[in-house]
């Protein structure tokens, strides 16, 4: 926040950096506030970056920056803990056979799923893909969707 306070101000004050290293969220109001230059006001070739990369540096149709790098969410399970309960990871391909491996697990006297639910944007971060992965959007937070996401987290 502090970061992205001080460009704004700079940039008000004619003394923008030269470059910026931000975090993905911040790109939109960097861009909205004309902090930022596109890629392709600095002739910078895009092409050999994938899509979904180039995305997080995008607002409005343009691209105003790449990244150094990308974060990628996995499931990782413990085989023992599941064969223990019961469980063939085979059978886990939804929403509904993950929540009844889950109950097994549970049931078996272990955990059963932990998230980082920090309540910070990370924690949002960490949270997306299950939002998304129920089919919810995020124009309508509170739909049935984005309501069995959170139950599932819960």
């Amino acid at each position: 926040t502090d970061l992205t306070n001080k460009a704004l101000l700079a940039a008000q004050q004619g003394n923008s950096a030269d470059v910026l290293i931000v975090d993905n969220p911040v790109v939109s109001t960097l861009a909205e506030a004309g902090v930022l230059t596109t890629t392709e006001e600095n002739r910078l070739d895009t092409s050999a970056i994938a899509p979904n990369l180039l995305a997080a540096g995008q607002s409005g149709g343009k691209s105003y920056g790449v990244p150094i790098g990308a974060n990628t969410l996995a499931l990782y399970y413990n085989v023992g803990v599941l064969k223990k309960a019961g469980v063939d990871v085979g059978s886990v391909k939804d929403w509904a056979s993950l929540t009844a491996a889950l109950v097994k697990v549970k049931a078996a006297g272990k955990k059963g799923i932990t998230f980082s639910a920090i309540g910070t944007e990370e924690g949002s971060f960490q949270f997306l893909p299950w939002f998304w992965g129920s089919g919810a959007s995020l124009s309508k937070l509170d739909s049935a969707e984005g309501v069995s996401a959170a139950a599932l987290w819960a």
